[in-house]
């Protein structure tokens, strides 16, 4: 399993492989690719499990001890999912899932600035006098 690919075609066809094994996906403009109730994941059971290993029972040959596909939802902070990044396919831990529904709010900050109001949690990356850094460090002036 030397090759690895992730590609989108059209914004209506996604297709996915490690070497010769390749899914391709179809999404249709009435039934949403990255909706909460249609979208899945592989969930990688152990941190030793391989990405080819992790693909092939997720998309190949079915749930095994090393991987499973389940539905975005159920993913949580901390799981382990097949994941892409630039040319290879690779295990990542989950750090926070938007498909999740949750009750909990956060604070905002409101940030003002000469085209307006910016809204955001305190530990929400800004792009401040040419720096990436977390709002709440953002001075007046700026």
């Amino acid at each position: 399993l030397d090759e690895q690919y992730w590609c989108n075609k059209a914004n209506s066809s996604i297709c996915l492989g490690i070497g010769r094994r390749k899914l391709q996906l179809e999404c249709f403009s009435d039934d949403p690719c990255f909706a909460r109730d249609t979208s899945y994941a592989c969930r990688v059971h152990e941190p030793t499990v391989t990405a080819g290993d992790a693909f092939a029972s997720c998309f190949v040959n079915g749930p095994s001890s090393k991987a499973e596909r389940v539905l975005m939802s159920s993913l949580r902070a901390g799981d382990l999912v097949l994941s892409h990044s630039g040319a290879e396919a690779s295990v990542s831990r989950v750090i926070v899932n938007q498909h999740v529904e949750s009750d909990h709010t956060s604070v905002l900050m409101h940030m003002k600035h000469s085209e307006g109001t910016l809204s955001v949690t305190a530990d929400h990356v800004v792009l401040v006098d040419g720096e990436f850094m977390p709002a709440r460090v953002v001075k007046a002036g700026s």
